[in-house]
């Protein structure tokens, strides 16, 4: 690069710098920086989606407008079965959270047990819900293998001579999702059953009231707004299943819509129409769910409870039920415990052969190979390039999510209220839609976006865009218990927007920010569609590794790499836990 470029590069760069500089000095250019990164990364994309479902070519391409993906969504029988598999999963697994998730809530919150009991509890729902849904789906295809402890119990057992169950169906898989996002329904209904005043129960149990009759008139309806969201958001989630179908649905033809899309991309030529047509399906079902969910959540998020002096905030414990506490300590250790402790005994096989013990070779071979062996170039580049996507997609993320919550909650200007409606729509997005389009998007236009394909820069991008609505209300928590009146001072001092962001909101609101950055950085090692659709073989992060030891058959290597996630997650969340850090209220 000569001089002559390099100068015209920093003059470039000074300008960029000062139009920024400006530009957030005013609510417009505030306004246009998530905007336009919106508009950019999910808008444009999602037309260009949409145009080659109705397009009989890549569009761009010669071609004419066609309906036949539509034609062969509603006609053919097998995209029938995929569509009812999801119906399957979403319906089922959603039912089956519900029923672990307040579970988890009563014996958590109602239950009067010692509280370290109660606090193992909680932190089991958190983290295994933190810990990839993919590597639960390995977890539990160890579990129930012909081979495994399940199978090798039940065939025992007289007039069983054959293995009975399987993962690798429609109803296991959705078992296995609801158990995994049983998580998400108690975080979403914990803060809600925590903030019921116990004088209330305290005052129900005086007056003669049963136990049951206090959880059901009380309790219960106190807490059926957190729980419709969280059925809703749970739903959603069913919708755009994507990693645990690939995982454990893949190597039996049972698929889902988002995997039927993976398998139909993974074909050459790619049926562009098909695909974008079951996106696009998926996609309006996802869009209609979340308006539901936004319009469940209603108001409530603009007022305040302020509690003054003597306030109770404890948990009134008021629960004593020992067959429900013995069953739910026994469910938790046969869908939680046990499946987890799969994953560390087929990290010690150098091959999987479940519990026959006569056939089983137990070797470090796995974690050797991760640490000192053939695998560690792709360890050891896969875990930087995590770090890399991790920490700019949260930067990115919470930077913009402080921008459109400052404006959404600290000014009544209308452009403030868009943004805060956008930044929610990518959560409804499926994260192999979102890929697809910005995978096609790049293709079409090589020469200018080409660069992109396969780097870290388009998976943090993307990344940053799917995950937004976590700095957003990361910031919307923080911002909201800050005073108006620092805004005044700050104007009456001559700060501009961008100073009083900086130096006043920054400081104060952190803490909050930086439970949403742990949230989003742990997040970005769950979404197993985007980086390896935008990502392939090349700059893998930590799931794309491990998905490709699993296609590899390499499993003790999988196995190996999962332990070794599932400890960074446990010990992060601990950390966090004992830095005060509230990763519930995100």
């Amino acid at each position: 690069m000569d001089n002559d470029t390099l100068k015209r590069f920093a003059r470039a760069f000074d300008s960029l710098q000062t139009y920024l500089r400006s530009a957030l000095t005013s609510r417009v250019g505030l306004f246009l920086v998530p905007f336009v990164f919106l508009l950019t990364l999910i808008g444009i994309p999602l037309a260009f989606f949409f145009w080659s479902s109705l397009w009989t070519t890549t569009p761009g391409f010669g071609g004419e407008v066609t309906l036949s993906g539509y034609e062969t969504l509603l006609t053919h029988p097998d995209v029938h079965q995929t569509l009812w598999n999801t119906a399957i999963l979403t319906i089922f697994g959603t039912l089956v959270a519900l029923v672990i998730g307040i579970s988890a809530v009563i014996f958590t919150l109602k239950m009067d047990l010692p509280r370290w009991v109660q606090s193992t509890v909680s932190a089991l729902m958190i983290v295994q819900f933190l810990i990839p849904d993919f590597i639960q789906g390995l977890a539990w295809d160890f579990y129930l293998d012909p081979y495994g402890p399940i199978n090798r119990i039940l065939v025992l057992f007289p007039m069983i001579n054959e293995p009975v169950v399987s993962a690798n169906n429609i109803w296991t898989i959705a078992f296995i999702f609801g158990t995994h996002y049983a998580g998400l329904v108690y975080l979403l209904t914990s803060g809600a059953a925590r903030s019921i005043p116990p004088q209330l129960e305290e005052m129900s149990l005086i007056s003669g009231a049963g136990r049951r009759t206090i959880f059901a008139r009380i309790d219960l309806p106190l807490i059926v707004p957190s729980l419709l969201v969280a059925t809703v958001i749970v739903f959603v989630r069913g919708v755009q299943s994507f990693s645990l179908p690939l995982v454990l649905g893949l190597q039996n033809q049972v698929y889902t819509v988002a995997s039927l899309m993976y398998l139909e991309l993974s074909e050459f030529p790619v049926n562009f129409t098909f695909v974008g047509s079951l996106g696009v399906t998926i996609l309006f079902v996802s869009l209609w769910l979340l308006a539901i969910q936004r319009r469940l959540v209603g108001s409530d998020a603009r007022y305040e409870t302020i509690t003054g002096h003597g306030e109770h905030t404890d948990s009134f414990r008021y629960y004593h039920n020992n067959y429900f506490t013995v069953s739910f300590v026994l469910l938790l250790v046969i869908v939680y415990i046990l499946p987890i402790t799969m994953i560390f005994i087929g990290s010690l096989q150098r091959a999987w052969v479940g519990f026959r013990f006569e056939f089983v070779q137990w070797s470090l071979e796995g974690y050797r190979g991760l640490l000192f062996g053939t695998w560690t170039d792709v360890f050891q580049e896969s875990l930087l390039n995590s770090a890399i996507v991790g920490v700019a997609t949260g930067t990115l993320a919470i930077i913009l999510g402080l921008i459109i919550s400052y404006l959404s909650v600290k000014t009544d200007w209308g452009g403030g209220t868009v943004l805060g409606y956008l930044s929610y729509a990518p959560i409804a997005i499926p994260g192999i839609v979102l890929a697809s389009a910005l995978q096609w998007l790049i293709l079409e236009y090589n020469d200018l976006l080409g660069f992109l394909y396969g780097s870290l820069i388009i998976i943090a991008i993307a990344f940053a865009a799917k995950f937004l609505v976590y700095g957003v209300r990361a910031a919307n928590s923080s911002l909201r218990s800050i005073g108006s009146n620092l805004d005044e001072i700050a104007r009456v001092s001559g700060a501009n927007r961008s100073v009083l962001l900086r130096e006043i909101y920054a400081p104060l609101i952190a803490p909050g920010l930086l439970a949403g950055f742990i949230i989003i950085v742990v997040d970005t090692t769950k979404s197993l569609s985007i980086p390896i659709i935008l990502g392939g073989n090349q700059d893998m992060i930590v799931q794309s590794a491990i998905w490709y030891f699993i296609s590899q058959g390499e499993l003790n290597v999988a196995a190996a790499y999962s332990v070794l996630l599932i400890s960074g997650v446990t010990l992060l969340y601990m950390l966090a836990y004992r830095l005060g850090f509230d990763l519930t209220s995100i």
